[in-house]
């Protein structure tokens, strides 16, 4: 979607900058103002959705995060010997780990966001 805004963004640009009427679709100069100047706001509204969606399911995972590592530093204070305080560091790494992997598919395989 972002893509095809970009495109058709630009196409009315130039179209726009030449003072080219077209007659058969009707379309005058005026026409191309309120389109070259809608396109991008048009782009910049879905962009803007998108970091707004994107931004809020990070925040969720976090948040998730962050409650299991809360638990496991108040089971952390209350560990009696090494053996117990080191499994809840192994607990915890693997919570981070988690996260960090999850990250690391998104962020290398995702596609740009045009």
């Amino acid at each position: 979607m972002g893509l095809l805004l970009i495109l058709a963004t630009i196409f009315v640009a130039i179209l726009h900058a030449s003072k080219i009427e077209i007659p058969p679709l009707g379309l005058r100069e005026s026409h191309l103002t309120f389109v070259a100047i809608m396109l991008p706001i048009a782009g910049t509204t879905v962009a803007g959705i998108r970091v707004y969606k994107e931004y809020m399911l990070n925040a969720e995972r976090y948040k998730h995060m962050a409650n299991q590592l809360s638990e496991i530093k108040s089971e952390i204070k209350q560990a009696e010997d090494l053996s117990s305080l080191t499994e809840l560091a192994k607990h915890a790494r693997d919570i981070m780990l988690n996260e960090y992997d999850n990250w690391r598919v998104l962020a290398g395989f995702s596609k740009p966001n045009l």
